[in-house]
């Protein structure tokens, strides 16, 4: 059994584009595919992902990619620190990649006057290492430090 396609078809939000011969497995794929889609969303044509669904996704994500070992980041990786405010801050790493990282509590004036970082290694790490507000002499722990991942709608 072969079928041929002159112009799109649409199963059940599955597109096919073709001008070729499509073969009896194929379609059975197709047909099967479309079925279980259907009988698996009741009215539904399309299964919707929840935000919270999404987030907690992105919160089991890998965070070695983002070189974050054992909660701490190599001081040699980081290119800029840019604190949106007085309690988060953006750290760049390099090839487009971006660590969140925020402070236990609002650390006034950091963004402001600018702040004087110190670490006991060679690392970055939650809860050990802090930063220090200059002119204020403020010290500001850091709580945690977590991949950047922008979403579809900030780009």
């Amino acid at each position: 059994m072969k079928i041929f396609f002159l112009r799109v078809k649409r199963f059940n939000n599955v597109f096919c584009y073709t001008h070729q011969i499509l073969g009896a497995w194929t379609l059975l794929f197709f047909l099967t595919l479309s079925a279980f889609v259907t009988a698996n969303s009741g009215d539904h044509f399309f299964v919707k992902v929840s935000l919270s669904e999404e987030l907690r996704s992105l919160d089991e994500s890998d965070s070695s990619n983002f070189g974050i070992y054992n909660k701490c980041i190599r001081r040699n990786a980081i290119r800029s620190i840019r604190f949106q405010d007085d309690q988060i801050a953006i750290i760049n790493i390099g090839r487009g990649k971006e660590i969140v990282l925020s402070l236990t509590r609002p650390c006034l004036g950091i963004k402001r006057n600018g702040f004087i970082f110190s670490s006991r290694s060679n690392k970055l790490c939650e809860r050990f290492d802090y930063f220090e507000v200059m002119e204020t002499n403020m010290i500001c722990q850091i709580d945690s430090i977590q991949p950047h991942i922008r979403l579809e709608s900030e780009y």
